[in-house]
């Protein structure tokens, strides 16, 4: 049965101080026999869309967002790293 993650309670409050910091934590989860997760994904998922994440705020992505319906179909929207330069084109 789904979890409604928004009325979850029990989550553990972290704050990291660099990137190692992520890393040391999710070994450490890991490595626990057991964790307990309060939501619907297992914690592989929970770290691969963690790690998927941060991949694409080094590396950047070529992820283009569908459309919701079809009259919106031909219009593409391009966006660079910089945050003014977003174009659109019909």
């Amino acid at each position: 049965m789904a979890v409604n993650t928004g009325k979850v309670t029990g989550r553990r409050a972290v704050a990291y101080e660099s990137l190692d910091d992520v890393l040391v934590d999710a070994e450490r989860l890991v490595a626990a026999p057991k964790v307990k997760m309060l939501g619907n994904w297992s914690l592989g998922q929970m770290l691969a869309h963690l790690a998927g994440g941060m991949h694409m705020s080094i590396d950047g992505t070529e992820h283009r967002a569908q459309s919701r319906n079809a009259s919106n179909s031909s219009r593409r929207v391009s966006v660079s790293r910089k945050p003014s330069s977003i174009s659109s084109r019909v």
